[in-house]
This record gives structure tokens, C-alpha cells and sequence, in this order.
């Protein structure tokens, strides 16, 4: 189900690190996710053009100690969704905002109104205005003051593949 599917993503457990939803806060209902990060949603949302959705996404960055999680909350508007329907749809985003950080803190929420915008880099971007990184820290670790990069998400990607279960037959 769609609380499953938020609820695995929020707990770093599963597979997947991002899914969308219905813009029911009661029902959740789950349209798809994937492991594909940013770049799989971005495609399942140029396929869903007429409707409103709403989604969280995962995102690693770094490793070891430095290892860090975001949660990012997603609230789509298809590029063909008729104007009455967004008017709708406004009103119940407080209620999927306030339903999705139900599962996990989300320090960034990111609108999509054209799924072409919606980038790796601009998503951490966003993270990176988000997150407080103290450099004297940092430095004495010998880390990269760039911890949120397309590399580091690509890197920890690349981890959690090796990690996740292999699907059963």
C-alpha cells in the first residue's frame, strides 16, 4: 500500500527510495515507486501529466560516519492538470504534506509543475540550502565540503544497491 511503501522509504528500509501517491490523506493509495531515484520519478511523472500526486524520495549522501540521510516531500502538478482540479487539489496539499511528514521529517518539499525541472541537481540544490554543514567539521575528517553531490547520491546509490535483498524468485 502507499503507507507501506512512505512508510519503508522513511525507515531506510527497503528497495525502493521514492513513491507516489494519491492526493487522498486518508486512503494514501500508491500510484508506483522505485530505486531509481530521481531520475525513475521524474519519468514516471512525465507519464503522469493530467493528474496531481504526491511523493518522498529518499537521498543519501556520503558514507561512514559522514553517511547522511534527506527526505525530500514531492508534490507534483501535471503539466495537463485543468485549473478547477489544481483549486482542489490546493486545498488538500496541507493535508498530504501534513499526512507524508507523518513518516518522516522532510526538510525539503519540493513543487514540481513541470517534470523536465525536476533534476538530480536541482533536487540537491535544494537539500544543500536546507542542510547546515559546519566546515571546521569537515575538515577535520578530511571530507569534501561537497557531501551533497550528484556524485555523493550516485556513490550511496550505488552502496545501497549492493546492500538491498535480491528480489526472490
Amino acid at each position: 500500500s502507499g503507507r507501506d511503501a512512505l512508510q519503508a522509504i522513511a525507515a531506510n528500509r527497503g528497495p525502493w527510495n521514492w513513491v507516489l501517491v494519491k492526493p487522498n490523506p486518508d486512503t494514501m493509495e500508491l500510484v508506483t515507486g522505485g530505486a531509481g531515484s530521481v531520475d525513475e520519478m521524474r519519468e514516471c511523472l512525465l507519464s503522469h501529466t493530467e493528474v496531481v500526486l504526491f511523493g518522498l524520495l529518499r537521498l543519501v549522501f556520503g558514507a561512514g560516519r559522514l553517511k547522511r540521510t534527506k527526505h525530500v516531500l514531492v508534490h507534483a502538478v501535471g503539466d495537463l492538470v485543468p485549473i478547477v482540479t489544481r483549486g482542489r487539489m490546493a486545498a488538500e496539499r496541507c493535508k498530504m504534506e501534513f499526512g507524508v511528514r507523518g513518516f518522516a521529517h522532510c526538510p525539503v518539499t519540493f513543487e514540481v509543475s513541470s517534470a523536465q525541472e525536476f533534476t538530480l541537481e536541482a533536487v540537491i540544490e535544494r537539500v544543500r540550502r536546507s542542510a547546515t554543514i559546519d566546515d571546521s567539521v569537515l575538515d577535520g575528517d578530511g571530507a569534501s565540503r561537497f557531501t551533497y553531490s550528484v556524485e555523493a547520491v550516485r556513490d550511496a546509490q550505488w552502496d545501497e544497491r549492493g546492500m538491498a535483498p535480491s528480489p526472490s524468485t
